[in-house]
């Protein structure tokens, strides 16, 4: 009923490639924020946030893992805070 289009069928495998492009291209902002995130953040390392911000279906749980990893730098900080207060 429906034609596949003529770049579909010459690209074969190569379509599979291809598709990860776009998710590619999306990825780094977020791997440049992440970037400056990891440098801020005791005990992360910069490159390897920004490999697994650029890495397809690994980057969607590692968005997880970096915003649970900020809450508890700031929960923490918040905590040394209290305890150094005065109050």
């Amino acid at each position: 009923m429906f034609a596949t289009p003529a770049y579909a069928q010459a690209a074969g495998g190569g379509s599979v490639i291809a598709s990860f492009v776009p998710f590619l291209i999306l990825g780094i902002p977020f791997a440049i924020g992440n970037y400056f995130l990891a440098k801020r953040i005791e005990g992360a390392t910069p490159a390897i946030w920004v490999v697994m911000s650029l890495i397809p279906v690994v980057n969607y749980f590692f968005f997880f893992y970096v915003a649970y990893r900020v809450v508890f730098q700031v929960l923490d900080h918040l905590k040394d805070l209290k305890q150094t207060s005065a109050f």
